[in-house]
């Protein structure tokens, strides 16, 4: 009998490793399926199930009405790029017939517009589809630059912004000795380091998984990018971030829900109808120009109580908001921290310390 040889655990690391990543070659992207349809309390519901990209899965249960919602705000921000809905049915819409043919329409719909917003740039999407909200890593690939190895990484913000950087294996590892010492243990494993295998296809591929999971759980225990070390090492945009997360109609007027975000996590939310938007242009034109701003949605005398109009309008003071925050990152502007109601008190944060003469100082 001839011996049967057992795979040593890089070996097998590396090759499951690969199998990983090849079985996730041919997508690459983000898909959508409504696997299941039920009728509940006198209306249809929809269970659809989401695979992202990196092969989670995870299921939303909605009903036509969400679609609808969903459709309206999309259709507020990307315009005529959208899809047409499936038309709405008033006389025979609880019949099984009925209930399937609406969700082979939403299925259509569903993956046109995963081919608009391929990778969940729009807030109302993520949410529609169940997307989890915070910073998120993920290795695209890899170069080689002079005999060392650069991974690609896409992060991705709560609010769904993306920005790509180029990190060598020696970086991370600097990133995770400076973790050690500020968080202490509760750190995921880093992948080892391995001189003898070189530059292989199945060790880069290997490496490139584990470093995809390190950074990913990284991101698990610093949610809101706390530690300047990550900051720094992501290119991480530190800035107050606004969000108009909904509206009511009160004696005649909308008012808009706006929920801020500061830059050390803090959130809170405050209401303003579309006048309070127009005072604080106006003092922000006089104070920083108008050069410098962006524009204000226009304003509508006749319509504008019906919801299509609102979704636009709340997609574009959205848009308004953010323009200004980046404008005015550290909020000088008196106006303007009047407006987003920024709670005024002394605080205090370490942001660094060194090592001087066998002492630790800290810079606060």
């Amino acid at each position: 009998h001839r011996p049967v040889l057992q795979p040593s655990p890089l070996h097998s690391g590396l090759t499951e490793a690969s199998a990983f990543l090849r079985a996730m070659a041919p997508s690459g992207r983000h898909s959508v399926e409504v696997i299941a349809n039920t009728a509940t309390h006198g209306h249809a519901e929809y269970t659809v199930r989401f695979t992202s990209s990196r092969g989670e899965t995870w299921k939303v249960c909605k009903r036509y009405s969400d679609f609808e919602k969903l459709h309206q705000e999309l259709h507020a921000r990307l315009g005529e790029q959208m899809p047409p809905m499936p038309a709405k049915r008033t006389w025979g819409s609880q019949g099984q017939a009925s209930i399937s043919d609406r969700g082979t329409g939403l299925q259509q719909y569903l993956d046109s517009v995963l081919q608009v917003d391929k990778e969940l740039r729009t807030l109302a999407l993520r949410d529609f589809l169940g997307a989890p909200r915070r910073y998120s890593a993920e290795i695209m690939g890899h170069t080689v630059e002079q005999g060392y190895t650069a991974y690609t990484i896409k992060l991705t913000n709560p609010h769904g912004e993306m920005w790509n950087i180029s990190k060598r294996y020696s970086e991370i590892r600097s990133l995770h000795r400076k973790l050690r010492f500020k968080l202490g243990s509760g750190l995921p494993s880093m992948p080892a380091k391995v001189v003898v295998c070189g530059q292989g296809p199945d060790f880069i591929a290997a490496r490139q998984a584990g470093l995809e999971r390190y950074l990913d759980g990284i991101l698990q225990i610093d949610t809101e990018l706390r530690t300047p070390a990550i900051r720094d090492f992501l290119k991480a945009q530190w800035r107050y971030m606004v969000e108009i997360v909904g509206h009511t109609a009160v004696r005649g007027h909308v008012a808009y829900t706006i929920t801020l975000t500061s830059p050390h996590g803090e959130t809170w939310n405050i209401c303003k109808r579309y006048n309070d938007f127009c005072e604080l242009h106006q003092e922000l034109r006089a104070m920083l120009g108008d050069d410098v701003l962006p524009p204000m949605p226009a304003k509508k005398a006749w319509g504008s109580q019906d919801p299509a109009f609102i979704a636009e309008r709340r997609a574009g003071l959205e848009q308004y908001l953010d323009g200004v925050l980046q404008v005015d990152k550290e909020l000088r502007t008196p106006a303007l921290q009047d407006f987003l109601e920024v709670p005024r008190y002394y605080s205090a944060k370490i942001v660094r310390h060194t090592a001087e003469q066998g002492y630790t100082a800290y810079t606060i």
